[in-house]
């Protein structure tokens, strides 16, 4: 059997969009965290470290930007996907994390076609497909969505988690490799930067005033589902966590 690991190595592609519940979560179960700044030129590993969970976050760049001259990081951090993906390795991620996951894996990603998918709103989770992960928690959840492209799940993958506009917000596959394609990692105050730095997205997608209401949404959401959000992510980490047998 595999060791259980010591640490999370976190990549991040933009200062704001930080591991935030995923980071308290890991450090809960006694990871030390260690993060790889991309957009800084953090050297990434040519294979996942054994001793470490790996954890990929979102960003404003996508799929199409590979091998760009743009951000020359994420050539390498697909490969590093694809070892990840070959090995079963223990991987989460996140937004544009699972698009760069579900790209390694052999699955396309691309705009959606029915737009962006921004904002707070409604989950519906399948739980005969990853009972495991579900559990008992509702049918459905308010999430954070802020998004325009989408993945189709991977060769053996299961996807047991849909919008109205994107069917595929998040699969599992193997046994330890996960993609969300929606945040329930960020908190009101991460949004707040998110909001000051890409109000103009939200604007666009959703008319003038959007960036007030999402704000105080949070605010508002944040007391009410936030067990729910860290059940889910705890779930998770903790079959991240569980030694491959």
């Amino acid at each position: 059997m595999a060791a259980r690991p010591t640490k999370a190595l976190i990549l991040t592609h933009v200062e704001r969009e930080s591991p935030g519940a995923i980071a308290e979560l890991c450090q809960q179960r006694g990871l030390a965290l260690e993060r790889l700044s991309l957009d800084h030129g953090a050297e990434l590993p040519s294979v996942p470290p054994d001793d470490a969970l790996l954890i990929v976050m979102g960003g404003p760049m996508g799929v199409s930007d590979v091998g760009g001259p743009e951000f020359p990081f994420l050539k390498p951090e697909v490969e590093l996907l694809r070892a990840a993906v070959e090995r079963d390795h223990p991987t989460l991620g996140v937004c544009l994390g699972a698009q760069l996951l579900a790209h390694a894996a052999g699955a396309r990603v691309y705009p959606n076609p029915r737009g962006r998918e921004v904002g707070y709103g409604a989950l519906r989770l399948r739980h005969e497909l990853a009972p495991e992960l579900l559990g008992d928690m509702p049918e459905e959840l308010v999430v954070l969505h802020w998004h325009g492209d989408k993945f189709e799940i991977p060769e053996g993958g299961r996807a047991w988690a849909s919008t109205e506009i994107c069917e595929s917000q998040a699969f599992s596959l193997k046994r330890r490799l996960f993609g969300l394609q929606f945040h329930v990692e960020v908190s009101p105050s991460m949004l707040d930067e998110w909001l000051e730095h890409d109000g103009n997205y939200v604007t666009e997608a959703l008319g003038p005033g959007a960036v007030e209401r999402m704000a105080l949404e949070a605010r508002a959401l944040e007391p009410i589902q936030r067990a729910f959000w860290n059940r889910l992510l705890g779930a998770v980490i903790d079959q991240l966590l569980a030694e491959a047998g």
